[in-house]
């Protein structure tokens, strides 16, 4: 095993490494050390919290997500961070030295900083923080760079008694204020046990304009709170620009076998006709939300392998939780949904992207029931964006409105990707400055599709 004791053997086994790896394995020097920045005085904490989590999280993403637009803002981001590290006080030097270090090695000399990060980080903690390292190390040398953030940032050792006192006050911080640091407790809640959040989350928190961040953060906080509830609700595939059209369009699907398709449309078809005609009462009926999702997904999309899983996986679901309760134990039911599960499965083991979307949908909070606002409303938000979409945008969009604002039950990953594509065209109507008075009309919108998900999305 990887033994790192002192600043000798960190720049032993650092050297010759991946940029990756050296990248990842600065970004769990700066994540333990972050607490630090909870010892400063309370004005010194509120000046270099925003910057210094903006540092870290960045310099996690660089090693995962090695795009160029994020090692375009990761230096936005160091010198942010390396800022706070001069401009304040001691108590949140390390911490801070730390963020910007890491940060820098997704674009500067990755050994030289990571180097500069797992001291920086040493300075807080000493031999524990030499110990986890080593443990990090250890997990580099044998798997990808991602694997090393599933480990808790303090797997052998406690985390040191000055940095504990530094996360409880810390804690007592975001405390004070959850709607502005409600994400960022989570984030770091998450990586500290080795949960991290959802990766594509933190590359699009990353990517926020600098100009956003200078606005402080609550601003950020609002603008996460969208970027968090559109990436949990991609239950289909999402919006992407064609900037040569001007226009947004349906992304491309994974390719999954028409044979499967047509199969897994039959098999389900059959089951849910036999459950629906089943001698005796079963409650199921055509107003069931089972059959409304799944003929929903079959009617609309027979070829689109995401949303049929997600629609089968939702209605096995909701069966597997209300039959025994609501629904009798009853064969046809339990068949029908055994026959959801299997079909959805075999979708999703053709398609990585179905199953990470059956996931999210699996995940995703129960939604609230449509107000009659939103309901009256479905069909103006189409209108509103329709000129961002292509034709088999628009369709979908027109679609899921009118479905909307019928009212009554509407399936959960209607609502779920419609609201993906209103908070898609949002946010890129901020970062664009189309902010006139149809965008101000689109925000209030977009607040009470969040609604839907309890204000931040899914758990």
């Amino acid at each position: 095993m990887v033994e790192i004791t002192d600043r000798e053997s960190a720049e032993a086994w650092l050297e010759g490494k991946p940029r990756e790896v050296k990248v990842a394995f600065a970004a769990r020097c700066a994540l333990r050390a972050l607490p630090e920045i909870g010892l400063a005085d309370d004005a010194t904490l509120g000046d270099i919290a925003l910057p210094v989590l903006r540092a870290v999280l960045t310099s996690g993403v660089a090693g995962i997500c090695p795009t160029p637009e994020v090692r375009d803002e990761i230096r936005s981001a160091a010198s942010a961070a390396a800022y706070s590290a001069a401009a304040y006080s001691a108590a949140a030097y390390s911490a801070a030295s730390a963020a910007a270090s890491a940060a820098s090695a997704a674009y500067s000399a990755a050994y030289s900083a990571a180097y500069s990060a797992a001291t920086a980080a040493a300075d807080s903690a000493n031999a524990a923080a030499y110990s986890a390292a080593s443990e990090d190390a250890a997990t580099l040398d044998d798997a990808e760079a991602e694997a090393v953030f599933r480990n808790p940032l303090w797997s052998t050792d406690p985390m040191p008694e000055g940095l504990q006192e530094g996360l409880d006050r810390l804690r007592e911080f975001w405390d004070s204020a959850p709607g502005t640091w409600r994400f960022w407790r989570e984030w770091y809640e998450g990586m500290l046990v080795g949960r991290p959040p959802d990766w594509k989350l933190q590359e699009r928190i990353a990517l926020i304009p600098d100009e956003d961040w200078e606005k402080g953060a609550t601003h950020v906080a609002g603008i996460i709170q969208k970027l968090r509830v559109n990436c949990q609700t991609e239950v289909a595939p999402p919006l992407i620009r064609d900037e040569n059209a001007g226009l947004f369009r349906v992304a491309e699907e994974d390719e999954v076998s028409e044979d499967s398709l047509v199969f897994a449309r039959q098999r389900i078809s059959l089951a849910l006709d036999n459950a629906l005609a089943a001698p005796g009462a079963n409650g199921l009926t055509e107003e069931s939300y089972e059959t409304i999702t799944i003929r929903a997904a079959i009617e609309r999309h027979p070829d689109n392998a995401s949303l049929l899983a997600t629609a089968f996986y939702d209605a096995c679901l909701s069966l597997q939780q209300r039959i025994g309760d609501f629904y009798p134990e009853e064969p046809s039911l339990t068949n029908l949904k055994n026959a959801l599960y299997a079909a959805s499965e075999e979708i999703c083991e053709q398609s990585e992207e179905a199953k990470q979307r059956c996931y999210r949908l699996a995940t995703l909070a129960q939604p609230a029931p449509v107000s009659s606002d939103v309901a009256n409303d479905a069909l103006a938000i189409a209108e509103e964006i329709a000129g961002e979409l292509d034709s088999e945008a628009n369709e979908i969009v027109r679609g899921d409105a009118d479905e909307i604002a019928r009212g009554g039950i509407v399936p959960k990953w209607i609502r779920a990707r419609f609201t993906n594509y209103v908070t898609t065209i949002a946010i890129w109507m901020d970062r664009a400055k189309k902010a006139d008075g149809r965008f101000s009309w689109l925000v209030k919108r977009v607040e009470d599709l969040i609604d839907w998900w309890g204000g931040e999305g899914g758990g």
